[in-house]
Protein backbone atom coordinates (compact mmCIF):
# COMPACT_ATOMS: atom_id res chain seq x y z
CA UNK A 1 0.00 0.00 0.00
CA UNK A 2 0.83 3.48 -0.60
CA UNK A 3 1.49 6.18 1.76
CA UNK A 4 -0.87 8.54 -0.36
CA UNK A 5 -4.57 9.01 0.89
CA UNK A 6 -6.59 6.11 -0.47
CA UNK A 7 -9.03 6.38 -3.37
CA UNK A 8 -11.95 4.44 -3.99
CA UNK A 9 -11.93 2.32 -6.96
CA UNK A 10 -13.74 -0.40 -8.94
CA UNK A 11 -15.08 -2.22 -6.23
CA UNK A 12 -15.34 1.25 -4.23
CA UNK A 13 -14.66 -0.10 -0.52
CA UNK A 14 -14.09 -2.89 -2.05
CA UNK A 15 -10.34 -1.34 -2.88
CA UNK A 16 -8.12 0.25 -1.05
CA UNK A 17 -5.34 1.06 -3.32
CA UNK A 18 -4.16 -1.78 -4.84
CA UNK A 19 -5.32 -4.35 -2.19
CA UNK A 20 -8.67 -5.76 -2.49
CA UNK A 21 -10.98 -6.42 0.57
CA UNK A 22 -11.66 -9.73 -0.70
CA UNK A 23 -8.17 -10.46 -1.23
CA UNK A 24 -7.23 -8.77 2.63
CA UNK A 25 -10.01 -11.43 3.93
CA UNK A 26 -8.52 -14.06 2.32
CA UNK A 27 -5.00 -13.40 3.80
CA UNK A 28 -6.17 -13.32 6.86
CA UNK A 29 -7.98 -16.64 6.80
CA UNK A 30 -5.05 -18.00 5.19
CA UNK A 31 -3.04 -17.11 8.22
CA UNK A 32 -0.59 -14.88 6.04
CA UNK A 33 -1.80 -11.90 7.78
CA UNK A 34 -3.07 -11.00 10.93
CA UNK A 35 -5.79 -7.65 12.02
CA UNK A 36 -2.62 -6.44 14.05
CA UNK A 37 -0.47 -5.68 10.73
CA UNK A 38 0.37 -2.44 9.75
CA UNK A 39 -1.48 -2.82 6.28
CA UNK A 40 -4.64 -4.12 7.83
CA UNK A 41 -4.78 -1.45 10.35
CA UNK A 42 -4.88 0.81 7.65
CA UNK A 43 -7.24 -0.88 5.81
CA UNK A 44 -9.33 -0.90 9.16
CA UNK A 45 -8.94 3.32 9.69
CA UNK A 46 -9.86 3.60 5.92
CA UNK A 47 -13.16 1.89 6.29
CA UNK A 48 -14.29 3.62 9.68
CA UNK A 49 -13.32 7.11 8.22
CA UNK A 50 -15.55 6.28 4.99
CA UNK A 51 -18.15 4.52 6.53
CA UNK A 52 -21.36 6.57 6.41
CA UNK A 53 -23.39 7.28 9.21
CA UNK A 54 -26.33 4.46 8.53
CA UNK A 55 -23.51 2.44 8.92
CA UNK A 56 -23.05 1.37 5.16
CA UNK A 57 -20.72 2.31 2.26
CA UNK A 58 -21.89 3.99 -1.27
CA UNK A 59 -20.07 2.67 -4.13
CA UNK A 60 -20.38 3.70 -7.69
CA UNK A 61 -21.72 1.56 -10.09
CA UNK A 62 -19.98 1.31 -13.14
CA UNK A 63 -22.63 -0.82 -14.52
CA UNK A 64 -24.37 0.13 -17.68
CA UNK A 65 -27.81 0.43 -16.61
CA UNK A 66 -29.69 -1.93 -19.40
CA UNK A 67 -31.32 -3.79 -16.61
CA UNK A 68 -34.77 -3.09 -15.14
CA UNK A 69 -34.45 -1.17 -11.72
CA UNK A 70 -35.96 -1.95 -8.71
CA UNK A 71 -36.00 -1.13 -5.26
CA UNK A 72 -34.04 -3.29 -2.74
CA UNK A 73 -34.68 -0.95 0.12
CA UNK A 74 -30.56 -0.89 0.44
CA UNK A 75 -30.29 3.21 -0.34
CA UNK A 76 -27.91 4.69 -3.15
CA UNK A 77 -30.67 4.16 -5.55
CA UNK A 78 -29.35 2.73 -8.99
CA UNK A 79 -26.08 2.08 -6.85
CA UNK A 80 -27.55 -0.15 -4.26
CA UNK A 81 -26.43 -3.32 -5.48
CA UNK A 82 -22.69 -2.87 -5.50
CA UNK A 83 -23.27 -0.91 -2.40
CA UNK A 84 -24.66 -3.62 -0.38
CA UNK A 85 -21.97 -6.01 -1.80
CA UNK A 86 -19.05 -3.30 -0.65
CA UNK A 87 -20.41 -2.75 2.83
CA UNK A 88 -21.01 -6.72 3.11
CA UNK A 89 -16.90 -6.72 2.75
CA UNK A 90 -16.24 -4.04 4.65
CA UNK A 91 -18.39 -5.11 7.83
CA UNK A 92 -16.46 -8.61 7.26
CA UNK A 93 -13.14 -6.96 7.32
CA UNK A 94 -14.18 -5.04 10.46
CA UNK A 95 -15.61 -7.79 12.45
CA UNK A 96 -12.46 -9.58 11.51
CA UNK A 97 -10.43 -6.63 13.30
CA UNK A 98 -12.35 -7.01 16.31
CA UNK A 99 -10.42 -8.89 19.54
CA UNK A 100 -11.54 -13.08 19.26
CA UNK A 101 -13.02 -12.71 15.93
CA UNK A 102 -12.36 -16.24 14.27
CA UNK A 103 -10.09 -16.87 11.81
Amino acid sequence: MHDRPLRLGAFGVGRMGQVHLEHLIALHQAGAIEPSDKAYQRGVIYLLNTQLADGSWHVKSRALKFQPYFQSGFPYGHDQWISSAGTAWAATALALSLPGAPK
